[in-house]
């Protein structure tokens, strides 16, 4: 929805022309399907999934990707909240709980420096486990 749109613009961004886009998207779709052909090969891959899908699944290693603010918990649950509405927030908790109770050997949350462009902030679901020095 108007995520995708929103992120497809902020990468648009560092291109100069519209071919340059569509030559870096043909090229990762290549680069993809090499992966996928390898991992077939070595019996080794990595499963890319949602939080909704992982639900009653194990893995060894468990990596929640963009664990900030307006990613997890979502922007839409961080509105509710501000008006007042703290049902879709505390979804947002209960999916990262889902999320990290995956794992069985190993869980990493990344928190990149930047979202879409801007300066991005570890979620607040977060600053429980985070210990201060």
């Amino acid at each position: 929805g108007s995520d995708d749109v929103r992120d497809l613009k902020v990468v648009a961004r560092k291109f100069k022309t519209v071919p340059e886009l569509l030559e870096h998207v043909d090229h990762m779709i290549a680069m993809n399907a090499e992966m996928k052909a390898l991992s077939k090969q070595f019996n080794e891959s990595i499963q890319l999934t949602t939080i909704h899908r992982a639900k009653g699944l194990e893995y060894k290693h468990v990596y929640v990707l963009s664990s900030v603010d307006g990613g997890l918990p979502h922007d839409y649950a961080l509105e509710a909240y501000r008006g007042g509405d703290d049902v879709p927030l505390q979804e947002e908790r209960r999916l990262l709980y889902v999320a990290m109770t995956r794992a069985q050997n190993s869980l990493y949350l990344s928190v990149p420096q930047t979202r879409r462009g801007k300066t991005a902030y570890p979620s607040r679901f977060l600053k429980s486990f985070i210990k201060k020095v």
